[in-house]
C-alpha cells in the first residue's frame, strides 16, 4: 500500500481468467471526510486493451473483502467487467490522482449535503 494525493492505493495480486488472460487491479481509497470519501476499484489487461473503474461514494464504500470478491468476479465475468468499462490512461496515478476526476466523484461534491456551507 502507498499513500498518494489522499488515496491509499493497493495494487492487488495479477489473476488469470479462464480463457489464459491476466488482469491487473489497483484500489484506491480516500480518507475520512465523509462528503470526499471514495474507493475506485481499476483494472485493465496485460495490454490494456480493456480497462475500467467501479467507482464507490461515499456510504456505498466497501469493506476490502467485498473488493476482493468484487475482483473474483470481474476476472470471471466479462458481462461484468462491460458494465464498468471505460479508457483509462496510464499512469493511474497521473490521471487520476484527485478527488473529482471521474464525473460521478464531481457530482457527489454538488449535492447539498457535502457542500461546505457559505457565512
Amino acid at each position: 500500500m502507498f499513500r498518494k494525493n489522499g488515496y491509499l492505493s493497493t495494487l492487488l495480486a495479477v489473476r488469470q481468467d479462464n480463457k489464459g488472460r491476466h488482469w491487473h487491479f489497483s484500489c484506491w481509497m480516500t480518507g475520512p471526510s465523509s462528503s470526499e470519501r471514495a474507493q475506485r476499484l481499476f483494472f485493465w489487461d496485460d495490454a490494456r486493451l480493456e480497462t475500467g473503474v467501479n467507482i464507490f461514494i461515499g456510504p456505498l464504500t466497501r469493506p476490502f473483502r467485498q473488493i476482493e470478491k468484487l475482483v473474483e468476479k470481474l476476472v470471471r465475468e466479462p458481462e461484468l467487467r462491460r458494465a464498468y468499462r471505460r479508457e483509462l490512461r496510464f499512469p493511474l496515478d497521473r490521471y487520476y490522482g484527485d478527488f473529482g476526476s471521474f464525473p460521478e466523484e464531481h457530482a457527489c461534491l454538488q449535492t447539498p449535503e457535502a457542500q461546505v456551507p457559505k457565512n
